[in-house]
């Protein structure tokens, strides 16, 4: 019988991708812990005065809040792990388990999201291929100093521009529409039209970030040997950006990508907050004003796994592009 062998490339590969998540799980609770100890110790919550006091009082000893903080912290994660529990909300929604709140107001932060990626990924590209293929003319200058004040301007100054433009003086609106008012369907006319403007928030910078970066690596590799040896041979131009300039490009572009589209996640707290989308973002923003304690932990939670899960994959793809990233540089294993 055959030995099926596994080449030491796979087992180095292998070995580095389960490294990696091991750190990034162990960071996460790290830093999760780090979060439950810093809020549980502020001002505990306020026991509700009337009929539900005992419900109440009872659920937050459940919770350990009468504990020591380790103590807490263990129940925390038990409750998580056997019965998926992260608490429930005192003041947002009264008694209502912190991950109902969550998943309820995720849909419309991935479908804002999804819509900006959808945007970003071609204009971003072909924008960035079009001023790497003008290079130090006109537009390519005037491109470069836009792209800069817009990369510069805050993310909230920027939608309040927008919000200025498109929706004060072009008459769309100024906040997206509920559920409710859309019908009760997130795919309603009247919600999408609701959505451009917070969208094209999102959307405008992540274009021009990923347009800057594709023109850094399309002029490097119209800088490259190879391209000036495709001209010396007279081979059209045309052909020249996009089948040897480009592919070249997409090499670094990739791991670019998927940092981009999580980052985008990240960084749409405040346009939920500008636009009054009842996602994520805004449900933390709110649950800091309101010290509602087990519903900040839970979207806290969520993004600090997309941060480290964005990090995560860039350093698998650059290692699966380039081995001497996952082998630690060590040129005796590169051969």
């Amino acid at each position: 019988m055959t030995k099926f062998k596994i080449s030491k490339t796979f087992k180095n590969t292998l070995f580095y991708i389960l490294k990696r998540v091991g750190l990034m799980l162990i960071t996460f609770f790290v830093i999760t812990s780090i979060l439950f100890i810093l809020v549980r110790t502020l001002v505990p919550p306020d026991v509700a005065y009337g009929p539900e006091r005992e419900i109440e009082q009872a659920r937050l000893n459940e919770l350990g809040y009468n504990r020591p903080i380790l103590e807490q912290l263990f129940i925390f994660y038990k409750n998580i792990f056997t019965h998926w529990d992260y608490g429930v909300s005192l003041k947002i929604s009264y008694l209502t388990p912190a991950n109902e709140l969550f998943f309820q107001s995720l849909p419309p932060t991935l479908l804002v999201n999804l819509y900006a990626v959808v945007l970003i990924i071609p204009l971003g590209i072909i924008y960035g291929v079009f001023i790497a293929n003008h290079k130090n003319k006109v537009i390519d200058i005037i491109s470069n100093i836009f792209m800069m004040l817009l990369i510069s301007l805050p993310s909230f100054a920027f939608a309040f521009l927008l919000q200025y433009l498109l929706c004060y003086k072009a008459g769309l609106p100024t906040i997206t529409s509920s559920l409710f008012d859309a019908g009760g369907s997130y795919f309603s006319f009247k919600m999408f039209i609701s959505q451009i403007v917070p969208v094209l928030a999102l959307a405008i910078p992540g274009i021009f970030s990923l347009a800057r970066f594709v023109r850094a690596e399309m002029i490097d590799a119209l800088d490259s040997e190879n391209v000036t040896f495709a001209r010396s041979l007279g081979v059209p131009k045309r052909k020249i950006i996009y089948h040897y300039a480009f592919k070249s490009a997409l090499v670094p572009l990739l791991p670019m990508l998927f940092g981009l589209i999580i980052g985008i996640f990240t960084g749409s707290i405040i346009i939920e907050q500008v636009f009054s989308i009842p996602g994520v973002g805004r449900l933390m923003l709110q649950s800091i004003n309101e010290l509602d304690y087990d519903v900040f932990m839970t979207c806290s939670m969520f993004y600090t796994f997309l941060g480290l899960l964005s990090s995560l994959i860039i350093d698998i793809t650059y290692s699966l592009i380039d081995p001497r990233i996952r082998i630690g540089g060590n040129s005796r294993n590169v051969r």
